[in-house]
């Protein structure tokens, strides 16, 4: 389903990257533009399952 908590809401930077990461210790940096989405659903850009959660959404200096 869409059930889901919001774990950041960001103003968009152009040409910035991004560090995700979850409660698990995974994560990866992302370029700002891949994450853009053009719809009011939004871009969902990380997958957790059991009780792992969303932890980190920030951006980092280049």
């Amino acid at each position: 389903g869409n059930d889901a908590d919001i774990a950041n809401i960001m103003t968009f930077a152009p040409e910035t990257r991004i560090l995700v990461a979850s409660t698990d210790g995974r994560g990866f940096i992302v370029k700002s533009d891949d994450v853009l989405a053009q719809t009011k659903n939004g871009k969902q850009i990380l997958n957790v399952d059991g009780n792992v959660e969303a932890a980190l959404c920030t951006y980092i200096a280049p």
